[in-house]
């Protein structure tokens, strides 16, 4: 089986903090499923990713496709977004890393997307400028995290 953690000296690691680490931690990942269908990238998160690097993927994703609100993220991955694993992966996501907030964030935007009709504008506003507040604090809490579990993360190297 393939071993997506990042090889990393620890003095390495240890000089990386917040976007970068979690960004250092993720890139075999984003190197191993760019480009690929839909089923090859399912089967590695399913198969190949610790359940850490499952969790930092789904926030990953997250956090660079909402870098301007749910709103962004909803039109850059439509064809992620309308199915349920999608945000069942981004609800574990919070939970393992201990993100509340994100969470209730997640939640907000869902019930605004799954109203009958068209979804209220200002709903969404509220539903991205909740998001767009979590997100640099959530960075901070996952970078804190790989800190302390490195293992579900980095294979560290000599």
């Amino acid at each position: 089986m393939a071993d997506l953690r990042v090889r990393l000296k620890k003095q390495e690691f240890e000089r990386l903090e917040g976007e970068a680490l979690c960004l250092r931690c993720i890139q075999p990942t984003i190197d191993r499923v760019r480009g690929t269908s839909l089923a090859v990238r399912q089967h590695v998160y399913d198969e190949l990713l610790t359940p850490g690097l499952q969790a930092l993927l789904a926030f990953w994703v997250v956090y660079t496709h909402g870098a301007h609100g749910w709103t962004q993220l909803h039109a850059e991955l439509s064809h992620l977004v309308e199915h349920d694993y999608f945000w069942n992966n981004i609800r574990s996501a919070t939970r393992y890393f201990g993100l509340p907030r994100m969470l209730e964030s997640t939640e907000q935007f869902l019930r605004v997307m799954r109203q009958p009709g068209k979804p209220n504008s200002d709903e969404l506003v509220q539903a991205d400028a909740s998001l767009l507040k979590v997100l640099p604090d959530a960075v901070k809490t996952v970078s804190a995290f790989i800190r302390a579990h490195p293992v579900d993360f980095v294979r560290f190297e000599e």
